[in-house]
């Protein structure tokens, strides 16, 4: 199988790092894979991992559109004689141009991966209006669009640039052996004239506007006024090299600079520094922030939403308003002043890394999605019945109109009846509305009979799931009874119309549930959630939550419009039987307990 990785023009930065790694790890799998990159240093490292380099001058960072045609109908001609399997594209200009050119050629697997969008958190209005209008236009061009955070993917969801079921986070990763250092701490601060009583603050990443290099010299230079022994070392280049270095002598710490260039000993560099400052106003996901994380450094960041998730919203480094270079100061003030913060936010970092951002959590996902595209293609190929299986989503959504209008149509009356005794013999209103994750994971509002007193606490038991008992001193007398029959699930059935919720699927489970989710658990929110489903009919709540998951993820993997009616037509007798309604061994003293959350 060939592969390539369109990158273009752009220059060797963070997302260059990643696509290496995809590349090598693509290799390793037996595949034959090049990069389309004109940037000689990106070049060199390709050809030092055995990579193939495709240098074609076909895609440039400026838009100038004649002279992008050509380039986009070169790009076309060169991927239809080259019969590639797959082409994953970088960047933002490398993945309009290069998806667009590779959907003309007819390349059969089309991925992007967005290492961030082209305007970021401060860009103005009209530009992110603008740029999403195109990035939709380019969404229809490819099979799945990749982002390298969960806030990447949200934000991308809100502006419509693709729908739930294309637009998934990977997170970069990377390999412990890129921090691991080589050359002693004292001979590497030796080398670059630092003394034993220096502070060495290191900033490693391009030289580039917006990654707030000059924030970084005028903090420095208000530690240094105070008398602090700073040495603050930038390691990479760029094209704002010889303005921050005039900014330097402005600023009357020059000596106190030392531009390092690019440079392949990142892991020497942070083991020889005391503290890693990434003052950027906008980022993907920070490579230069893991390697940080990864070699446990205590680190000043921006906090840009990227940032924050990496950070989990700065319990592993300190964060402050991007281009505010007063509160940059005072946070590594902070950091030099006191060393058990310092090694304390060090741990957690690593930790965090360790947990979320290694480098084979990152190529199993990106090597899962590959895979599934390639037996989806293959199945294409070979097999008709293939073609038929896409019906399956249309017919199952007919299902759900169909039967859920009816049943909102004929159980009106009864609804009407339910809705006037609650409000009759308790206040608040009728009808109990709370956030739920969808499918992908996208929240929506989930209609339900209110059965509890108004405003009441929500309580969990210690594994995330939620208090259910018979004797549960927040049930009224009504909403007792309508648990006991089922009742107060009808609403649901306007979700179901609408769109959020199917007839048959896993039970929607409230957001911060997630975060207890193992990932092969994480595979029911491929589906819509649902009313009733293999979990509902194997026990309901008198089974454990974990038990529940695991049939939840069963039905996704053998669903079909036949599992779907047989599910449907056990329904109705389960429901009479009054089954599984309450948990079966639940904890009771929680409900002495003090609420975990508030319901709506």
């Amino acid at each position: 199988m060939k592969v390539l990785h369109i990158v273009g023009e752009s220059k060797f930065g963070g997302g260059s790092v990643v696509i290496l790694q995809l590349a090598r790890h693509a290799k390793r799998m037996g595949w034959n894979v090049d990069v389309l990159t004109t940037d000689a240093t990106f070049q060199a490292a390709l050809r030092e991992a055995g990579i193939g380099v495709v240098a074609l001058d076909v895609i440039w960072r400026s838009i100038r559109p004649v002279r992008d045609v050509v380039g986009l109908l070169r790009l076309r001609r060169f991927l239809k004689a080259a019969h590639y399997t797959v082409v994953h594209t970088h960047t933002s200009k490398g993945g309009f141009v290069g998806r667009l050119a590779a959907r003309l050629a007819g390349v059969p697997i089309i991925f992007h991966t967005a290492h961030g969008f082209a305007f970021h958190e401060r860009s103005p209005r009209l530009v992110i209006a603008a740029c999403s209008v195109l990035e939709r236009a380019a969404s229809r061009w490819c099979r799945r669009i990749f982002t390298v955070s969960e806030f990447h993917r949200q934000w991308g969801l809100r502006l419509r640039i693709a729908g739930g079921h294309q637009i998934r986070a990977i997170p970069n990763g990377i390999p412990q052996s890129r921090v691991e250092a080589v050359a002693g701490r004292d001979a590497v601060r030796a080398s670059l004239e630092a003394g034993a009583k220096e502070v060495v603050v290191l900033s490693t990443g391009r030289l580039a506007p917006l990654k707030g290099i000059e924030d970084l010299l005028r903090a420095a230079s208000v530690l240094v006024s105070r008398g602090l022994p700073l040495s603050v070392w930038l390691a990479g280049s760029g094209p704002i090299r010889e303005s921050v270095a005039a900014l330097a002598v402005e600023l009357g710490i020059a000596p106190r600079v030392r531009f390092l260039g690019f440079r392949n000993d990142v892991g020497d560099l942070l083991a020889a520094s005391d503290l890693v400052v990434l003052p950027s106003v906008r980022e993907g996901l920070s490579i230069a922030l893991l390697e940080a994380m990864a070699a446990g450094k205590p680190i000043v960041a921006t906090a840009i939403s990227s940032n924050c998730e990496a950070t989990r919203n700065g319990s592993a480094a300190l964060l402050v308003p991007p281009g505010d270079d007063g509160a940059l100061a005072e946070a590594m003030q902070k950091l030099i002043a006191d060393p058990s913060l310092a090694e304390r936010l060090g741990r957690t970092a690593r930790a965090v890394y360790l947990a979320w951002y290694t480098e084979q959590t990152m190529l199993e996902k990106y090597a899962d999605e590959y895979c599934a595209a390639i037996r989806e293609l293959e199945t294409r190929t070979k097999n008709p019945a293939f073609h038929k299986a896409k019906l399956y989503p249309a017919a199952k959504r007919v299902l759900d109109v169909t039967i859920s209008g009816l049943l909102l149509l004929l159980l009106s009356p009864l609804m009407f009846l339910i809705a006037a005794a609650i409000r009759l013999t308790s206040p608040g209103p009728a009808l109990f509305r709370q956030r739920r994750l969808g499918r992908y994971g996208v929240p929506f509002t989930i209609y339900k009979f209110r059965t509890m007193r108004a405003g009441c606490a929500d309580l969990r038991n210690a594994d995330g799931s939620t208090f259910n008992s018979d004797r549960d001193p927040r049930l009224t007398a009504v909403g007792r009874f309508l648990r006991k029959a089922s009742l107060d699930e009808l609403p649901q059935l306007i979700n179901v119309l609408a769109g959020d919720l199917s007839l048959v699927g896993p039970r929607p489970e409230l957001p911060d549930q997630l975060s207890f989710y193992t990932l092969a658990e994480k595979r029911r929110l491929d589906v819509k959630p649902g009313i009733t489903g293999l979990a509902q009919l194997n026990g309901r709540n008198s089974i454990p939550w974990q038990q529940r998951k695991q049939l939840d993820v069963e039905y996704v993997e053998k669903r079909s419009m036949l599992l779907d009616v047989k599910l449907l037509l056990k329904t109705a007798p389960y429901v009479v039987s009054r089954r599984g309604i309450y948990v079966s061994a639940q904890p009771e003293s929680l409900a002495e307990n003090q609420p975990v959350h508030s319901h709506e």
